[in-house]
C-alpha cells in the first residue's frame, strides 16, 4: 500500500487583488409586497424601503420595508395618494425619502411632494411646484446636499426639458441651457467614482398620454450616458462599448466595488435581462448567473449597511413579485502559485478545481496546508463537498473564518475551526478514517472585505489509496489529430476521438473545459461528422493483481440535444460486455463515475463506446484512474 497524490501542475493564483464573480440568487422572503412594476424602491443605507406601484390593474399606496430576509408592510398613520411612474430618492443629510409626482389611476400626471421618516409620511408644501409629471428620474446629489429631478413626461405626454433640485423646503429650477435632451424612463445615481451623478438611457420620444395598462408604451430609446458633476453636465467618460439603447432600466450604486449597476430595460422590442457596471470610464456587461427573466421598470438598490444588493418586481407581460440578490464574491485569477496541499508529504501542487480525497479504511496521516498569498485577515479551511457554490455553502463567522471542516465521514482530528488563522506557516491538520469513501472538497478562502460568501481559491485532486493507473490526457498532444496516450487506440472505421482542450467544435454541446483543471485536456467524441454512430475506443489491458476491490474511475460530460448512450464495455475473452452506462443530456457539471471491475487472469481489457443521436451531442471523458 501507498499513498500517491495526483493532480495537473496548472498554477492557480492572483492577479493584483481579488477579482468579482457575480450571481443572481432569487431569494424567497417569508413575506412580499404584490407584484409590482412602476414602483419606488430606495435606502437609507440599512434598510430598504418600497412605495407605491402597479399591483394587478391598480395602483397602490403601500409602504414596505425589506431587512435582507424578509418584507414587512409598515402601517403609516398617513400616505400620498395612489400612484404609479413616480420617482424619488433617500436625502442623506435629513433622513427622509422624497417623492415627487408619478400618475393616477386615471392617467393624470401629480405635481405633489412628499417625505418619508421611515415611520410617517409627511405632504411638503413648498412655495414653488414643478410641473406634474411622469417616468422621471431623481437622486440624491452628495456634492450639494439635494435632491434633483430631471426631465419626464408632463401631464400632457409631451417631454419636459427642465430640471429641479430640493433643499427639503422647497423646489428651484435650474437654466435650461446645458441640459442633457429630455428624456422618459431613465435612471440616475450618485458616483463616487465618477465624483457626481451618472445617469444612463431613457427614451427620448414624446410618450403621449398615458399608455393603456399592459401594454409597451411607444418609444425610441438611447444609449446615452451623462454626469452631474454638481455644476453642470456633461457627457460621461465612456472609453469603450456601452450598453444597448433601453428605458425602464434599473440602475444602483455599489460602494464597495465603487461601481454603477445596471439591470434589464426594455430597447422597443424585447425585455432585456443583461447585468452591466460603469466604473467612472468603462461599461462591462457582467456574466452573472443564474440571470432573472427580462423586464422593465423593475426596482434595483446598493445597501451600504449589509453590503448587499436587491432587486424587486417589474413587467414582463405582467407584474412581478420576485426578490433577487446580485452577489460580488471576490474569486481569485490565475497568474502566481497560491496554496499548495499534501498528505504525509505527497505533493499535490498548486491547488484547481474541486478535490477529491479517497480514504482507504485505516488509513490516516496529516494534510499540510500552505499558503503564499494570503495576508493577515484571510482565513482558509477546508470546505465540504461537492464543490461550494460562490454564493456560499459553508458557515463563515464574522471576520471571514470558514469553521465547518468536516467531510462526510473524514474528519480532521482537531475538527473545530481556523478561527484567528493566519497561514504564515503551513497548516498541520491530522486526520483518519474507519471506513472506505470518496470525500468531495476544496481549499476556500473567506475574505473578510466580501461578506456575501467565500471565493474558491484553489483545490487539489488527492489520490490516498493504492491506485495503479491515471490518465488525464494533459500530457498528450493535440496534434497531429488522432494521436492518444499509450495503450489507447480508437476501434475502426469510426476514428472521431480526438484529445482536445477549451470548449468542442460545435455549439451548444461539450464541456467549455477539461475537468482536471479548466485549462487542460481531454477526450471527446466529435459527432458532427459521423452522426447515429458508435464511437468505441480501447484504453488497453490493465493488471488488477495488486487491487483487492479493483474500480475504474472516471469524469465525464454529455450535454447537448443529440446525447446518445455513454458505456463502459469489459472484454471477457470473446465478447464485449457493458459494465456501466449512462443516457441523454447530463448537463454542463462533468460528472464523476466509478465502476466496479472484475478480473480476467488478474487483468481487464477495458473501453468506452458512445451512440451518438446527432451533431449536438459530444461526449467527453476525462481523469480515467484505476484502483481500489
Amino acid at each position: 500500500m501507498y499513498v500517491r497524490a495526483v493532480l495537473a501542475s496548472t498554477l492557480f493564483a492572483v492577479v493584483g487583488y481579488a477579482q468579482p464573480a457575480f450571481e443572481w440568487v432569487s431569494l424567497s422572503p417569508a413575506t412580499s409586497p404584490p407584484a409590482l412594476s412602476e414602483h419606488l424602491m430606495v435606502t437609507d443605507w440599512f434598510t430598504v424601503y418600497l412605495y407605491g406601484g402597479v399591483a394587478g390593474t391598480a395602483n397602490i399606496n403601500q409602504t414596505w420595508q425589506f431587512d435582507g430576509t424578509n418584507w414587512t408592510q409598515l402601517a403609516t398613520s398617513t400616505s400620498p395618494p395612489h400612484r404609479r411612474r413616480h420617482a424619488g430618492a433617500w436625502d442623506l443629510a435629513r433622513g427622509r425619502l422624497v417623492v415627487f409626482g408619478g400618475e393616477t389611476n386615471g392617467g393624470s400626471a401629480l405635481s405633489d411632494t412628499w417625505e418619508f421618516d421611515g415611520t410617517n409620511w409627511y405632504q411638503m408644501t413648498p412655495a414653488t411646484v414643478p410641473p406634474g409629471r411622469r417616468d422621471h428620474c431623481m437622486a440624491y446629489d452628495f456634492a450639494s446636499g439635494l435632491v434633483i429631478m430631471f426631465s419626464g413626461a408632463g401631464p400632457s405626454g409631451v417631454l419636459l426639458g427642465d430640471m429641479w433640485a430640493w433643499d427639503g423646503n422647497d423646489w428651484f429650477a435650474f437654466p435650461s441651457a446645458g441640459l442633457p435632451p429630455s428624456r422618459w424612463g431613465s435612471q440616475m445615481v450618485w458616483s463616487q467614482a465618477s465624483g457626481g451623478v451618472v445617469m444612463f438611457g431613457g427614451s427620448n420620444n414624446n410618450p403621449g398620454a398615458s399608455s393603456p395598462f399592459g401594454t409597451n408604451p411607444a418609444s425610441t430609446p438611447t444609449s446615452d450616458t451623462w454626469l452631474w458633476t454638481g455644476l453642470s453636465w456633461i457627457p460621461a467618460n465612456v472609453v469603450s462599448q456601452t450598453p444597448s439603447a433601453r428605458f425602464g432600466a434599473t440602475m444602483a450604486y455599489d460602494d464597495a466595488r465603487s461601481r454603477v449597476l445596471m439591470f434589464g430595460g426594455n430597447d422597443g422590442a424585447n425585455y432585456l435581462h443583461e447585468t452591466w457596471e460603469y466604473d467612472g470610464a468603462t461599461w462591462t456587461q457582467i456574466p452573472a448567473s443564474p440571470l432573472p427573466v427580462g423586464r422593465r421598470e423593475s426596482q434595483m438598490v446598493y445597501v451600504f449597511g449589509l453590503d448587499r444588493t436587491f432587486m424587486f418586481g417589474g413587467w414582463r407581460g405582467s407584474n412581478l413579485s420576485d426578490t433577487w440578490e446580485l452577489k460580488a464574491n471576490a474569486l481569485w485569477q490565475a497568474n502566481q502559485s497560491a496554496a499548495s496541499i499534501d498528505l504525509d508529504g505527497s505533493a499535490s501542487g498548486s491547488l484547481i478545481g474541486p478535490s477529491r480525497l479517497r480514504i482507504i479504511p485505516g488509513q490516516s496521516g496529516t494534510a499540510n496546508l500552505a499558503s503564499s498569498l494570503f495576508l493577515p485577515g484571510w482565513d482558509l479551511g477546508f470546505a465540504p463537498g461537492p464543490a461550494v457554490p460562490l454564493g456560499g455553502g459553508a458557515f463563515v463567522v464574522p471576520g471571514g473564518q470558514l469553521v465547518n471542516l468536516d467531510i462526510s465521514t473524514f474528519s480532521f482530528i482537531n475538527g473545530g475551526g481556523l478561527t484567528n488563522f493566519l497561514p504564515v506557516s503551513p497548516l498541520a491538520l491530522p486526520f483518519t478514517a474507519s471506513l472506505p469513501l470518496i470525500a468531495t472538497a476544496q481549499l476556500v478562502v473567506a475574505d473578510p472585505t466580501q461578506s456575501l460568501g467565500f471565493s474558491l481559491s484553489g483545490s487539489a485532486e488527492l489520490t490516498v489509496a493504492d491506485a495503479t493507473y491515471l490518465e488525464n490526457f494533459d500530457t498528450t498532444p493535440l496534434s497531429p489529430a488522432f494521436t492518444y496516450p499509450l495503450g489507447w487506440s480508437p476501434v475502426f472505421p469510426t476514428v472521431s476521438w480526438l484529445i482536445w482542450e477549451g470548449s468542442t467544435q460545435t455549439a451548444n454541446t461539450g464541456p467549455a473545459g477539461d475537468h482536471t483543471s479548466g485549462v487542460g485536456r481531454y477526450l471527446y467524441a466529435e459527432t458532427s461528422s459521423n452522426q447515429l454512430s458508435a464511437f468505441s475506443i480501447d484504453m488497453g489491458t490493465h493488471s488488477l493483481t495488486a487491487l483487492s476491490n479493483p474500480t475504474l474511475d472516471f469524469w465525464y460530460q454529455l450535454s447537448g440535444v443529440s446525447v446518445g448512450t455513454l458505456h463502459v464495455e469489459q472484454y471477457d475473452g470473446v465478447n464485449w460486455n457493458s459494465l456501466w452506462s449512462v443516457t441523454g443530456d447530463q448537463g454542463v457539471p462533468w460528472l464523476n463515475a466509478r465502476v466496479p471491475l472484475t478480473p480476467m487472469s488478474g487483468s481487464a481489457q477495458l473501453r468506452f463506446t458512445y451512440n451518438s443521436l446527432g451533431s449536438n451531442g459530444d461526449c467527453a471523458i476525462d481523469d480515467v484512474s484505476i484502483g481500489n
